[in-house]
């Protein structure tokens, strides 16, 4: 009965959505389809997005569809950002392959004007 109790109200806190925005900040997602011409193929990448203070969270999943119509996980990545500036963020991202395993990992700085 405890836990059911304790669950409950973990519920109708975390669902008001006043809450959530003060405690978790500002919450969105995105996702981008693209087609190459050359590869005749669908290259897609979605997820949500989380920014608390000058800090961002954009963890992603990777798919493609080629010529076949055949839809391939291509795997998964996050990307971590600080804005220093209004104008300038850096960031670092790493990404996984459709395994899981480690695959590739940037760094660097955005410019928006």
């Amino acid at each position: 009965m405890k836990r059911i109790l304790l669950a409950t109200a973990a519920t109708f806190v975390l669902s008001t959505s006043a809450f959530a925005e003060g405690l978790l900040g500002n919450i969105g997602g995105s996702a981008e389809v693209e087609y190459s011409i050359e590869n005749k193929n669908f290259s897609m990448k979605a997820g949500p997005d989380l920014n608390m203070n000058n800090f961002a969270i954009s963890p992603r999943t990777y798919a493609s569809i080629d010529a076949d119509n055949t839809i391939s996980f291509d795997g998964v990545g996050v990307e971590v950002a600080y804005g220093v500036t209004s104008n300038i963020a850096v960031y670092g991202a790493v990404q996984s392959d459709e395994d899981f395993k480690y695959d590739d990992a940037q760094v660097g700085v955005r410019f928006n004007f």
